[in-house]
């Protein structure tokens, strides 16, 4: 903790199982795979209501990566709305997105949603939607 800056570094056993429907035997990454993964996460509170996170991992399971940035605005004590662009991928994937998403707090846990527009190495346009339960022990 620095201040209104909070530094996480996380390390851990990544376990993927791959598989694509309808099935493709020319696709690379079918099955399980094993492997190592690190994050780092940052958290920046600007003032009382305005914050940003960036969150960075890599796994060696895949050779998979991902990235989020969030602007986040808070409008009631534990509940934030705001911003975020995203980028995933892997040995043969990857892709980007951007929405918006909606967090709310309470003291051992969280809960959010996000959604938006995304592209994926091809140029294919599509959409996500993400719902998260976080919680502490």
């Amino acid at each position: 903790q620095y201040s209104p800056l909070t530094l996480k570094v996380l390390a851990g056993i990544s376990a993927v199982d791959h598989h694509v429907m309808p099935f493709d035997a020319e696709h690379a990454l079918i099955g399980p795979d094993l492997g190592f993964k690190g994050m780092i996460e940052a958290w920046l509170d600007m003032n009382e209501r305005n914050w940003a996170s960036l969150n960075l991992s890599w796994s060696s399971a895949r050779d998979s990566y991902a990235s989020r940035l969030r602007y986040g605005l808070t409008v009631w004590p534990e509940t934030s709305f705001g911003l975020e662009a995203a980028a995933t991928g892997d040995a043969g994937y990857g892709g980007g997105r951007g929405g918006a998403f909606v967090r709310h707090t309470w003291g051992n846990g969280e809960i959010a949603a996000s959604g938006g527009p995304s592209v994926d190495s091809t140029m294919t346009l599509g959409a996500y939607g993400t719902f998260n339960v976080l919680t502490r022990f």
